[in-house]
């Protein structure tokens, strides 16, 4: 289930935007019981994160950023603004059931059997997958 929440994190971040995120699961994910869990928890953890980090009073997170940051909090800072709105935007993330409509598709099937190896016609390099 880490790797869900690393694909959700990396996923969202590169998909920085101003509309709400949503997620779309594949049907490869059905019996996966855990599935359900694990995205409650991101969504908690995301409003969790947001409302601490920006909380005057919560010196004990303030040295948490401080130290895995390494810089001073400061609402005003572009750093601080990045991971605050995209915390809060984990935090409200909702499903989508368009796949082709949501921010982030999660699949629970081996994903060597979806990509295939492209190659370049005119120059022979590997594309990737």
């Amino acid at each position: 289930m880490r790797s869900i929440i690393l694909s959700l994190a990396v996923s969202m971040a590169m998909t920085h935007q101003a509309v709400a995120f949503t997620y779309w699961i594949d049907g490869t994910c059905t019996g996966h019981k855990s599935m359900d869990a694990t995205l409650a928890e991101v969504i908690a953890m995301g409003k969790g994160v947001n409302k601490r980090l920006n909380s005057a009073s919560d010196t004990d997170f303030q040295h948490v950023w401080e130290y895995a940051i390494k810089r001073t909090k400061d609402t005003n800072d572009n750093v601080f603004k990045d991971v605050s709105g995209f915390m809060r935007d984990v935090g409200a993330m909702t499903q989508e059931n368009n796949r082709n409509k949501a921010n982030v598709r999660i699949y629970c099937d081996d994903e060597e059997k979806r990509w295939k190896e492209r190659v370049n016609p005119n120059t022979g390099r590997k594309l990737g997958g």
